[in-house]
């Protein structure tokens, strides 16, 4: 399920539904502040290219993008650009 916040941002940074699906499928999950966030490694999207499991263009997006989630919702999404800093504590 997904929040308005979330709705919007896909609008506006062009993101598609079927390639969070595919993050939230196949990508790898790190606990920040309270929430999860999913993304998909390149050496990850390498081998699911060698398995054949997604499309090579589906899979070129997947590597830059991450999701947030806290429980069933999907908080955000976005591009990634720089690496996700580890937490403190």
């Amino acid at each position: 399920m997904y929040t308005n916040h979330a709705y919007a941002r896909m609008q506006q940074r062009g993101i598609q539904p079927v390639e969070i699906e595919a993050v939230l499928d196949f990508g790898q999950c790190e606990f920040h502040q309270g929430c999860e966030i999913f993304s998909v490694r390149k050496s990850a999207a390498k081998k699911l290219l060698k398995l054949g499991k997604l499309p090579h263009q589906l899979l070129a997006k997947m590597h830059r993008i991450y999701v947030v989630t806290k429980g069933d919702l999907i908080i955000t999404v976005g591009h990634r650009y720089k690496r996700l800093k580890k937490e403190r504590k």
